[in-house]
């Protein structure tokens, strides 16, 4: 018997493994993918599937400083964040520096900011170890929406 990836068949010893992955022996709702216009949230496997877009309106930091003088440079591909080590999630609106493709800053714009929050076990406390930059209103909503749902 010949099987698409996509067929799943019964004498496959993979087939329930990948009915469970796939969520399609278990249709909870919370294992389906949750799906907004620049994010995917994949809740079972807590990912949160960021997407460029050519407009420059995400835009992202590893290095933020509390003084304000962290520099977010544009979303360059597609991006999936595994949120299964995240401790917390804030958010913030403001006006902040960010750069070309260069790396080098070029203006200040107003946005919103979503700040991911891990925990270092040696410094016993938490951090922000990635920030997302948001221009247009409407994708942080989402994205703040999705993160609700995780």
């Amino acid at each position: 018997m010949q099987c698409s990836p996509f067929q799943e068949t019964d004498d496959s010893p993979l087939s329930k493994k990948r009915k469970m992955n796939f969520g399609v022996e278990d249709n909870r709702e919370n294992h389906v993918p949750q799906v907004c216009n620049n994010v995917i949230v994949t809740p079972e496997r807590r990912f949160l599937h960021l997407f460029k877009q050519d407009n420059e309106s995400i835009y992202q930091t590893e290095d933020w400083q509390p003084a304000g003088s962290s520099i977010f440079t544009p979303l360059t591909e597609d991006i999936m964040v595994n949120t299964r080590n995240i401790e917390q999630f804030s958010c913030a609106r403001g006006s902040f520096c960010v750069s070309g493709q260069d790396g080098f800053y070029a203006k200040t714009l107003p946005g919103h900011v979503i700040h991911l929050w891990r925990y270092c076990a040696n410094r016993n406390k938490i951090f922000i170890s990635r920030s997302f930059l948001f221009k247009n209103s409407q994708d942080f909503y989402e994205v703040q929406q999705a993160l609700q749902k995780l």
